[in-house]
């Protein structure tokens, strides 16, 4: 339940229990994302598919699931 709360795995063979890489790098303080996450959680890629979508809607474009 810890490990679910605070967001992060404790696995001992990790980055984060290496004790000899705390001097120079400090995992917890290092924050990176990649293109995935920032374009399609909650990012750029939503509004862009929204907005795309509306415009589509307004020009007449529609689409149908299912039918083949």
């Amino acid at each position: 339940m810890a490990q679910k709360a605070c967001g992060i795995t404790f696995n001992p063979h990790g980055l984060l229990a290496d004790k000899t890489l705390r001097n120079s790098f400090k995992p917890l303080d290092m924050h990176t994302e990649d293109w995935s996450h920032v374009y399609l959680c909650h990012g750029v890629g939503g509004d862009e598919l929204a907005h795309l979508m509306r415009r589509l809607k307004r020009c007449g474009v529609g689409y149908e699931f299912g039918k083949r």
